[in-house]
């Protein structure tokens, strides 16, 4: 159970990492064929370019923008992934001024909303479909209890991680430039040499 919690945590982590190189390449690819594009269609419009090298280099920047909002998703993804893992992942968490979810209070909304001729028959139906108190009980499940945090074995990235997070109402949160994390030699490349 431990060693799937680590590798878990590992590869979310790994995923995180990965996925702000591919963000940082996606945006700077993003610019290059946003500036193609524009050299492009001037020389399309003084008769130097055809409209075929226009297309293409829509589509150039079509896969570049394409690129860069998967790398962003997968950014997202193993951040909410590693909160997943270490207990943290709340809507509480992650949207300010959320009222937190009543489960109790719902269920009497929910009742109190219900009306039908059939209710009466439905409420007897579902009595008999509980269980018996005659049965062992339901096991208790302890609530999430906070998590340690201690010091990564490994060197940090550089730059921020998870400092942000996707908002709500669907709007894209401006990204800062992300740093290139620095690889460290393999030990099997050295003993070569």
């Amino acid at each position: 159970m431990r060693a799937a919690l680590a590798a878990g945590i590992l590869n979310a982590w790994n995923q995180t990492v990965t996925a702000q190189e591919q963000l940082r390449v996606g945006v700077a690819a993003t610019t290059a064929a946003e500036a193609a594009l524009d050299g492009v269609k001037r020389g399309f419009s003084e008769g130097f370019r055809s409209n075929f090298e226009v297309i293409d280099s829509e589509q150039r920047l079509l896969s570049a923008q394409v690129l860069t909002v998967n790398a962003r998703y997968s950014l997202y993804l193993g951040q909410a992934t590693m909160l997943a893992f270490i207990g943290r992942l709340e809507a509480d968490a992650l949207v300010a001024q959320l009222p937190s979810y009543d489960p109790a209070a719902n269920l009497i909304a929910q009742r109190r909303d219900q009306f039908g001729p059939f209710l009466p028959i439905l409420r007897d139906y579902d009595q008999i479909s509980r269980p018996s108190s005659k049965g062992r009980p339901a096991p208790v499940i302890r609530g999430v209890f906070p998590a340690r945090i201690t010091a990564a074995p490994a060197i940090a990235p550089d730059g921020a991680l998870a400092d942000t997070l996707p908002r709500m109402d669907g709007a894209i949160a401006p990204s800062d430039p992300i740093a290139a994390v620095p690889v460290a030699p393999n030990d099997d490349h050295q003993r070569r040499k």
